[in-house]
């Protein structure tokens, strides 16, 4: 599934690929958790060319787990393989060395 949309924008509005003559989003739907988003902003430069840039990320949907662990110890083992060492510290308020 693919939904479209376009906004016109003023012809004052300026940037560095020169003026904004349009913008446009297209998102694609993969499924019902993921969709690609795509941004188009059409320029034209003051020598009349026209450049088209574009922008794109993922788009997930998230979920809210619920993990349960019988020790501390395997809580952080579970966060350090899963490249969480920063969620680490605001956890538990140390600095985490190695695993």
């Amino acid at each position: 599934m693919e939904s479209t949309s376009e906004e016109r924008m003023d012809e004052r509005d300026d940037q560095a690929e020169g003026r904004l003559v349009a913008r446009a989003k297209r998102e694609v739907v993969w499924d019902e958790r993921r969709s690609t988003v795509f941004r188009y902003g059409l320029h034209r430069g003051s020598d009349g060319a026209f450049v088209l840039h574009l922008d794109s990320y993922e788009m997930i949907r998230g979920k809210s787990f619920r993990l349960q662990f019988r020790s501390e110890d395997d809580v952080r083992d579970y966060l350090r393989g899963d490249g969480g060492e920063d969620v680490l510290v605001q956890l538990f308020g140390e600095e985490e060395t190695g695993g």
